[in-house]
């Protein structure tokens, strides 16, 4: 047993996030994960990677894409802007467990220069 994650010693100046109500912080290899519950089964609505250091815009999303249900796969679908970039995954499972999200999840990527440095991802769930 090594011990709990902690970042990396030349980024232990990110500071840890303030977590909203009901979203505990947890630490990952690369970065806080917060994650937000809801329902009454307890189930993951929303969460955020707060990476310790940025990351090019594909490995961000394939970082955060394992936090992922198991069959989500990328649409295609992205949206670009100054302050951040979106990409689209689709699930067939989580369309059967919260039929209003249609199956959808929006990855946002965010930071000063998001289409070559993130440094945060918020996942959200789709809705009609």
């Amino acid at each position: 047993m090594l011990g709990k994650p902690v970042p990396p010693q030349s980024s232990r100046w990110h500071p840890l996030p303030s977590p909203p109500p009901n979203a505990p912080i947890y630490t990952t290899e690369h970065g806080y994960l917060t994650v937000t519950y809801g329902g009454m089964r307890g189930l993951a609505t929303r969460f955020s990677l707060d990476f310790y250091e940025g990351k090019a815009p594909d490995v961000a999303y394939q970082i955060a894409s394992a936090y992922l249900p198991q069959d989500a796969t990328d649409t295609g679908a992205r949206v670009a802007g100054a302050r951040s970039a979106i990409r689209v995954f689709a699930s067939k499972q989580l369309a059967q467990t919260l039929p209003a999200t249609h199956g959808t999840l929006y990855l946002e990527c965010t930071g000063p220069h998001p289409a070559t440095m993130c440094e945060k991802i918020d996942v959200a769930l789709g809705s009609p």
